[in-house]
Order: C-alpha cells, then sequence, then structure tokens
C-alpha cells in the first residue's frame, strides 16, 4: 500500500508538472470510496486502474472475485443466489484463489469477518453486505488517507448497477476498447466510460481530462507521468485484445461487441 499522504488529494492543486501551488487538509479513514473498473477483459481494465493508482488520491487494491464474479456478493444482493452457496463459494474458492486478498486479510480475521456476515446477512439490509467488503479489505484500507480504492475486474460491468447498493458513493469506470470507438457511448452519474484508443493517444488529451473531472481530482504529475512514460508506450506496443461475444450496455440500448459466437 502507498505511503501515507498528508493533503486531500482531491483538492491537490499541483500543476501536471507536479510543482505544487497549494495545500489542503487531511482526508477521514472512513471517507474512502471505491472506484470500480470494469471492460470487455483483464489488459483493458488493468490500464485504467494502472493510471489511477499513479494518483496520490488512489490505492489499488486486489481483485475482489468474491463481490461480482457470478455467483458473488452483488448476485446475492440481487437475489440470483442463496446465501449458502455464496459462503462456501467464498470459503472454498474465491479466497484460497486470491493471494492479494489473504496478504489485506489474514485467515483468522477471514473467517471472523464471513462468520458475522452469514449471521447478519439480510435481503433487507444492506449493511452486512458492506461490512464484509470492508472487512476483506482489512483496517489498514479504512484508516487510509486516499479518497478512492480502486478495483478492477471485467465482470464489474454485469453487475455495475448493484455495486451502489452494496458500497455507497461508489463509481463505475468502464474500459471500452477501441472497437467500440465509433459508438455513441451515454455517461450517467457514478458510471463513466474511458475510450482506451483514445487514452493512449498521445495527441488527445481530452479522455485523460474527462476521467480526472469524473472522478473530482486533481490533474496530478504523477499520474500524467504515468500515462506518458509507461502506459501509453506500453498500449502502443500490444495487441488489441480478442474480444468474446457478449452484450454490453451503452445507455439504455444493449450492443452486441465484435467477435464470433
Amino acid at each position: 500500500m502507498r505511503a501515507h499522504i498528508t493533503r486531500d488529494p482531491r483538492q491537490d492543486t499541483t500543476s501536471p508538472g507536479g510543482e505544487a501551488r497549494g495545500a489542503a487538509g487531511t482526508v477521514g479513514g472512513d471517507s474512502i470510496k471505491p472506484v470500480f473498473i470494469g471492460g470487455t477483459d483483464e489488459g483493458t481494465t488493468s490500464v485504467v486502474q494502472r493510471l489511477l493508482a499513479a494518483h496520490p488520491a488512489c490505492v489499488p487494491v486486489p481483485r475482489l472475485t468474491f463481490l461480482s464474479e457470478p455467483g458473488g456478493l452483488a448476485d446475492l444482493v440481487a437475489g440470483a443466489t442463496r446465501l449458502d452457496r455464496f459462503l462456501s463459494a467464498i470459503r472454498n474458492d474465491w479466497y484460497p484463489s486470491s493471494p492479494g486478498l489473504q496478504g489485506l486479510c489474514p485467515p483468522e480475521r477471514f473467517e471472523e469477518v464471513v462468520d458475522r456476515f452469514g449471521r447478519e446477512w439480510s435481503v433487507h439490509n444492506q449493511k452486512p453486505a458492506r461490512r464484509l467488503v470492508r472487512g476483506l479489505l482489512g483496517k489498514g484500507l479504512s484508516r487510509s488517507p486516499h479518497v478512492y480504492w480502486v478495483e478492477a475486474s471485467p465482470a464489474n460491468v454485469r453487475v455495475g448497477p448493484i455495486l451502489p447498493r452494496i458500497m455507497r458513493g461508489a463509481r463505475l469506470v468502464i474500459a471500452v476498447p477501441t472497437v467500440f470507438s465509433a459508438m455513441p457511448v451515454a455517461q450517467h452519474r457514478g458510471r463513466h466510460h474511458v475510450r482506451l484508443d483514445a487514452l493512449l493517444d498521445p495527441n488527445c488529451q481530452g479522455e485523460y481530462l474527462a476521467l480526472v473531472k469524473f472522478l473530482d481530482i486533481a490533474d496530478h504529475g504523477q499520474m500524467r507521468q504515468a500515462l506518458r512514460a509507461d502506459i501509453r508506450p506500453a498500449g502502443a506496443a500490444s495487441e488489441p485484445p480478442a474480444l468474446k461475444r457478449r452484450f454490453w450496455r451503452r445507455g439504455d440500448a444493449e450492443v452486441d461487441s465484435p467477435g464470433g459466437r
């Protein structure tokens, strides 16, 4: 996890070049909010997570498979799976297969958090679900001075409407690959689409600045440096990912992604 900062990154007036032009107060631990990044594949979502992780307002967290995968917490909240099935999957599959989550929440703490969730769970009360996510992310994150924790998983697109019900103040960033560039993309409150080809284009600043504005964070020199020196060169050197056939929501219409059946 990143070293603690002493200024509120939301009010950071650092210039794009990195020169400080002002100061602000600290951020309370309980104010840290989630940014969920969804997309067509892990490569697409990881680009946006890496970019945001370079900003001092943001701290990356491991992929939370227990939250967005089929049969996960979002499905439980939506009534699409049963409590016993969810508890079995998180104990026997998702937690054992996530070294990152184990690093944040050791086994003894994990059992304590999950047991409490099993006792308190109710479809009419989202607090136990919220408490489960916070508990598994560890006490250190709850005391973090960052503004956002950032998680990336392609499956976040599937459960996008459920995530704010679980985590209040959650924001969803959907990374749209090059093949969708010509499509009109509707933006909604709490949800933002990033066109990856425009983000990686050194001659295009609009996509980057729109993401900064959506998250209400400063246009920070560290993030610009990461985009210019690391993310854009890596993106230019890689081939566009092959897309599987699936549905992606654009406003009120659903469009089918390219690719074979």
